[in-house]
């Protein structure tokens, strides 16, 4: 009789930890969820780096990354002045 109380007490302990990850797994993508509805139409980006090295950068619709795109457009058009040679 003992084996069969130490296989249910394994299987509860399994069990029990196999939902309590779950469940925080769950919560965690709730949280997600939550977070990305609230900012979805915030003017800032909730980035922390430049537009440059944003992976959504092509794809962003944020005033930012529009304002950022026109200036490297405007950049990238723009003729630069011939490099000076320093003699030496």
């Amino acid at each position: 009789m003992k084996p069969r109380d130490a296989l249910d007490r394994r299987q509860f302990l399994r069990s029990g930890t196999r939902y309590a990850l779950l469940a925080g797994l769950g919560g965690l993508i709730v949280t997600g969820e939550a977070k990305r509805h609230r900012l979805a139409n915030d003017p800032n980006c909730i980035r922390v780096w430049t537009c440059a090295a944003c992976v959504e950068f092509g794809g962003c619709t944020k005033p930012k990354a529009e304002d950022f795109r026109n200036v490297v457009a405007k950049d990238k058009a723009s003729p630069r002045p011939p490099l000076r040679r320093v003699p030496g």
